[in-house]
This record gives structure tokens, sequence and C-alpha cells, in this order.
């Protein structure tokens, strides 16, 4: 999922699916991005459904890569990430294990 602060506000686009979900704009994901400064703050709220999981439950494990950009339109200045296999890649195997608790 791609999500950023556009001159229209908060959007939320998918780059790729897989069982049948299909690319372009999401309106079940929320999101929220405010700046202050240099500051940029992004709350977001991903239903399960959204990225083809079930419902979460105590004992989901899955698999996730957060990577954020550095690109102020000029091209990557470089990027933050939780787990592997987005930035130089797109790799599945190198993402993070999540398991959801009670």
């Amino acid at each position: 999922l791609d999500v950023a602060l556009t001159k229209d506000g908060p959007k939320v686009f998918r780059q790729s699916g897989f069982g049948g979900l299909k690319t372009g704009p999401l309106s079940d994901v929320t999101a929220r991005i405010s700046r202050d400064g240099a500051t940029s703050v992004y709350e977001i709220e991903i239903p399960a459904g959204s990225v083809g999981l079930p419902e979460f439950q105590p004992g989901l494990i899955f698999c996730f890569s957060m990577l954020v950009n550095d690109n102020d339109g000029k091209g990557r200045k470089g990027y933050l990430r939780w787990g592997d296999g987005i930035g130089d890649s797109k790799d599945p195997s190198q993402y993070n294990w999540i398991m959801v608790e009670e």
C-alpha cells in the first residue's frame, strides 16, 4: 500500500495485490497525516480484509514490512524501514513477522 499526503489530503493506493485484491485507490483504509515543520506524522488504520487477511485474532501470524521514503519530489534521498524486502528489492521472504496477541 502507498500512503501519501497529496494536495487533496491523505490518499491510500494499492500498488499490487494477491488473491483477487485489485490495485487502485482504497477507501476502507484510514490515513491521517499531519506535518509540523520538518516532522510528518502518519496514522494508518488497515482493516485485515484490505490486505487479504482474515480477522485479526489472537494467534494470527503474518509477515509485514513498512518503508518510509524521503522524497520531496526530486527522487528518493533515502528511506527508513521496519523489515526488509521493499526498499532495494521486492522480496516478501525478508519481511518481519507479526503475531497478534490478546
